[in-house]
């Protein structure tokens, strides 16, 4: 528990304890090494360096900087209940809440969406795809999974289409590691189920895992986003 308080205090001014609690946490869960009674300490410690870092970020939007703060605070409080006994749903709803306030992040509360296009057809294939294969599932499960991965492909097209309206403005690259962290995340959790429900991946945890906090570094430059979302004239 010391070393757990040590490492946030020093998370600011020392960045490489991010990855290196990050590989920790993997190495637990894909059972590279067995760290007794802490190890499942990492996973969500992980998360909660990565708000650090996040809250020492400049920004130019108070709003947007707090959506992207809640959507860090409920990912590090659904991984804590998911690892509880009887968690999962508590942990999905959790969430399910994290990706409404990362759209509400980079929309603004108002939806921008495009004319439908190939990245819109894509999410909307791999989000079929994706509820086809819980639909064999409880129902206890399958609704928040259903709801979740919808919201995920939701907004994932939302920000591929903010980096095509943003293309030529101070916003491209920002609206660029949005569009990249949302699709990281899509793709680590379609990992998942596929894993879980149809066939096993070999090192799925580390693979999920790594997509995962990586979708979640992108998406933290949001912080540093200007305020709307400015579309490419002409």
């Amino acid at each position: 528990m010391s070393a757990a308080i040590l490492a946030l205090r020093l998370a600011p001014a020392f960045p490489w304890l991010i990855p290196a609690c990050g590989l920790l946490a993997i190495a637990d869960t894909s059972g590279w090494i067995d760290v007794p009674v802490v190890g499942g300490a990492f996973k969500p410690l992980t998360t909660l360096l990565i708000f650090l870092h996040a809250m020492h970020l400049p920004s130019t939007d108070a709003r947007r900087r707090l959506w992207v703060l809640a959507g860090l605070s409920l990912s590090f409080l659904g991984e804590c209940a998911m690892a509880l006994p009887g968690g999962f749903l508590p942990g999905a709803c959790l969430f399910i809440l994290a990706q409404c306030t990362y759209l509400a992040a980079m929309t603004g509360g108002t939806l921008r969406l495009a004319r439908p296009g190939p990245m819109h057809l894509v999410h909307a294939v791999v989000v079929a795809w994706a509820l086809a294969m819980w639909s064999v599932r409880p129902l206890a499960i399958f609704l928040p999974m259903v709801l979740f991965l919808s919201l995920l492909g939701l907004v994932s097209a939302q920000a591929d289409t903010w980096w095509w309206r943003a293309r030529g403005t101070p916003q491209a690259a920002t609206a660029r590691s949005a569009a990249l962290g949302a699709l990281l995340w899509l793709v680590a959790d379609l990992l998942w189920t596929y894993s879980q429900f149809v066939q096993w991946i070999p090192e799925t945890f580390a693979i999920v895992l790594t997509l995962y906090w990586l979708a979640q570094w992108q998406l933290v430059s949001l912080i540093g986003a200007r305020s709307g979302t400015p579309t490419r004239s002409g």
